[in-house]
């Protein structure tokens, strides 16, 4: 069990897209880290999202030097691209890193949010990239299965629409 309780200021508000709900709660869309934020600290909390936790890169070579298993560390750039909407990311990552690129799809077929989002953007991504990851998405909620059978219409809408028909 790990405790963490250093905060740092980690997120660069400048450069991040965020806005605030009808309660006042901060959402973020697009997250930009700040370089060398950890002040020193090898693990520690962003202080505006408390879960998003940070480590250093000595506290990341110390799990990898000791194989140990659990953790999985993703850098700025990775955390970045888990939060942003496929249609952003998939058609840069899909021919590089194929199973990243089928994690987000998965993953936004989870979240109604990223969901909503993918739904009004399917255009920007490529047919053979969008008919590849149906084709491989597993485990997904129920809910998951339903929101891939509305993704399947709507793809097949975007061909119909192609053609011209």
């Amino acid at each position: 069990m790990v405790n963490i309780l250093h905060k740092v200021d980690a997120i660069d508000m400048e450069e991040t897209d965020y806005y605030y709900d009808e309660e006042g709660d901060i959402h973020f869309d697009k997250t930009y880290f700040k370089e060398n934020c950890m002040q020193g600290h090898w693990i520690a909390r962003d202080q505006q999202r408390l879960s998003i936790i940070l480590v250093s890169q000595e506290f990341k070579n110390l799990f990898h030097k000791y194989k140990i298993k659990g953790p999985f560390f993703k850098t700025d750039e990775r955390a970045y691209r888990l939060h942003t909407p496929s249609h952003q990311t998939i058609p840069e990552t899909f021919e590089h890193n194929f199973e990243f690129a089928l994690f987000q799809f998965q993953g936004d077929l989870e979240r109604d949010s990223f969901f909503q989002i993918l739904s009004r953007k399917l255009h920007k991504i490529p047919f053979y990239m969008l008919d590849t990851l149906i084709e491989k998405v597993t485990d997904l909620s129920d809910e998951g299965k339903k929101r891939l059978e509305k993704i399947k219409i709507l793809v097949e809408e975007l061909r119909q629409k192609q053609k011209g028909v």
